[in-house]
C-alpha cells in the first residue's frame, strides 16, 4: 500500500523509483490516498490499482486478495 501524498517522497517518486529497480520492480502497489483526483491521473500510468480515502474497506480487500500469490 503507498500513499501519493508523503513529506519526503511523494507517491509518483517513489513508483519511478521502485520500476526503476529490477528486484522491486514486480512488487504489487496499490496506492491509498486522498490526493487531489488531478494528481492520482497523472500517476495513473505508475499504478494499476488506486482506492481513495475514506477507504472502501471491501474494495481494499478484494485488491489486496487479487496480489496475494
Amino acid at each position: 500500500l503507498l500513499d501519493w501524498m508523503m513529506p519526503e517522497v511523494d507517491g509518483a517518486a517513489f513508483r519511478r523509483a521502485q520500476l526503476a529497480d529490477p528486484e522491486l520492480a514486480d512488487i504489487p502497489v496499490i496506492v491509498v490516498s486522498a490526493a487531489p483526483v488531478e494528481a492520482l491521473r497523472e500517476g495513473a500510468p505508475l499504478v494499476p490499482s488506486i482506492v481513495r480515502k475514506p477507504v472502501d474497506v471491501d474494495l481494499l480487500f478484494s485488491l489486496v486478495a487479487a496480489h496475494v500469490r
